[in-house]
């Protein structure tokens, strides 16, 4: 009898009996799965073997899909780190001359 792998884990082949948990990055959120999705962009999994990714915190985001940690999790385009390290609005000015690229980085 064959029992499908539980969530946070998949089996590429048919027939297997054991199944592999998600590699860090990614994620199973129900059972039987076949391969594991990239967490969505904004989320992570520091982890293998997760059943879900890790929205980052208010205000931050990923610049990517599949990120593997918080520290994954930065300010966005037209944001900077606050004082309160939330993200806040970058004003963009002639005399500030300040351009907010995201991921953190201002110019």
């Amino acid at each position: 009898d064959c029992v499908p792998c539980a969530p946070g884990t998949f089996s590429g082949t048919s027939g297997r009996v054991v199944c592999d948990e998600c590699p860090i990055g990614r994620f199973a959120a129900t059972s039987g799965k076949t391969k594991c999705g990239r967490c969505q962009k904004g989320t992570f999994t520091g982890s293998r073997g997760m059943p879900e990714c890790t929205k980052c915190p208010a205000t931050k985001t990923t610049m990517s899909e599949g990120m593997e940690s918080l520290s994954d999790c930065v300010c966005g385009a037209g944001t900077r780190p606050g004082h309160n390290k939330a993200c806040e609005h970058c004003e963009i000015s002639s005399s500030s001359g300040l351009l907010c690229l995201g991921n953190n980085e201002v110019k």
